[in-house]
Formats: C-alpha cells, sequence, structure tokens
C-alpha cells in the first residue's frame, strides 16, 4: 500500500508537468482560444520512489474529483512511459496500480 501511495505522489508530481492548451491565451469565454479543442495529454514515467527503478505494465486511472467515474486509463509501457491523449480539461486525481 505505501508503494501505491508513493507511485500516486510520483504521478501527481508528473501531472503538473502536463502538456495542455491552458498555456495558450484565453478566448472570451474564459476556456481556451479560438477554436482548439478543450483537450490535453498526460504523459510521464513510473518510477519506484526507493529505487528509482522503472515499473513496467503499471495500470493508470484519472480519476475526475468531481464524480469519482474514470476519465480514461492506460499501462505504461516495458520502459514505464505511459501516454494518455485526448484528456479532456478538469480536475483529475491520477491512480497507479501494480501487482508485484
Amino acid at each position: 500500500m505505501k508503494t501505491l501511495k508513493t507511485l500516486s505522489i510520483i504521478a501527481l508530481l508528473i501531472a503538473f508537468q502536463i502538456e495542455t492548451t491552458l498555456a495558450q491565451p484565453r478566448g472570451m469565454d474564459g476556456r481556451g482560444s479560438g477554436n482548439m479543442p478543450a483537450i490535453g495529454v498526460l504523459k510521464g514515467k513510473i518510477l519506484d520512489k526507493n529505487t528509482s527503478e522503472l515499473i513496467e505494465y503499471a495500470t493508470i486511472a484519472l480519476i475526475r474529483q468531481k464524480d469519482s467515474t474514470i476519465a480514461t486509463g492506460g499501462i505504461s509501457n516495458s520502459q514505464g512511459v505511459f501516454l494518455l491523449d485526448k484528456v479532456p480539461f478538469g480536475r483529475y486525481t491520477v491512480q497507479i496500480t501494480i501487482v508485484r
């Protein structure tokens, strides 16, 4: 359970580095600029906090904070890298699950 908590913290730190269109100038409605879609990308690498080893085939779930439903998810590859694309803007919790 401690490993899951550690991995969740690491994933949240990665989430702060998310590349989204929020960095673009705001439009008239305050939600984005022009015709840009309201989607983003979350990518990162899953590492063990204690050993810095890559965690392969971890399950990543992006959970909506407003209703606790899963918005999207994926699996890290053999190098511990994951990519969640077409993520709608919103507030999320990242949940990472591994099997040891």
